[in-house]
């Protein structure tokens, strides 16, 4: 194997579709997150003292579900799910999901 192949099998992330579904994946969950504070304190008025411990837990969860589709997208298996618009259909979801637990 010569050094332009190697190249192309370890730098393989330098893909603009790679970019792009990662660029949409974050803004997406940006959007969530600030979707998820303005129905949370203006919507269901949800008193600050528990929309704070609450925030903090969303954020992880969020910024967990945006940083993990690069790290599995980078993966050479099959199994992988690749498609940026499923990562974004799951952030949504999540939201709705934790805006319904307040809600309730």
């Amino acid at each position: 194997m010569d050094r332009i192949e190697y190249g192309k099998l370890t730098h393989s992330d330098h893909d603009p579709e790679w970019r792009e579904g990662h660029t949409l994946v974050a803004l997406t969950a940006g959007a969530c997150l600030l979707a998820l504070v303005i129905a949370l304190k203006n919507i269901l008025n949800v008193p600050t003292e528990r929309l704070t411990t609450g925030l903090v837990i969303c954020i992880c969860i969020l910024g967990g579900l945006a940083t993990s589709y690069p790290l599995v997208t980078r993966r050479r298996s099959a199994s992988v799910i690749r498609h940026p618009g499923l990562w974004i259909a799951l952030i949504v979801i999540v939201t709705m999901v934790i805006i319904v637990m307040y809600a309730l």
